[in-house]
């Protein structure tokens, strides 16, 4: 029997679980902020049963080679983009043809 919806993990909104696996779930979620801010993500979380075991932790975390955080501004946040500095270097030239 599936466990009933987390409606919350820390500073994130739970709106969805879109899939569980072995090993972790992802989630669909919002994150909330200053006047009216609001930007829907997927977060990917261990299992509760297995979050406990520190190496089972290690292992999982070292199992997602190369992740990058990007950060762009007027653009938003970006992860594991296989070739950031062209990417970034994209989008910055598209959003110079924007108004500010």
């Amino acid at each position: 029997m599936e466990e009933p919806l987390q409606k919350s993990l820390e500073r994130y909104d739970v709106l969805d679980r879109i899939a569980v696996g072995g090993m972790a779930e992802v989630f669909l979620a919002k994150a909330y902020g200053a006047h009216g801010f609001e930007k829907t993500l997927a977060i990917k979380r261990i299992l509760p049963e297995l979050a406990s075991d520190p190496e089972f932790a290690a292992r999982f975390i070292a199992g997602v080679p190369g992740v990058t955080n990007r950060v762009i501004p007027r653009a938003g946040h970006l992860s594991n983009v296989d070739r950031p500095e062209v990417f970034t270097g994209l989008v910055e030239e598209f959003l110079a043809t924007l108004p500010p």
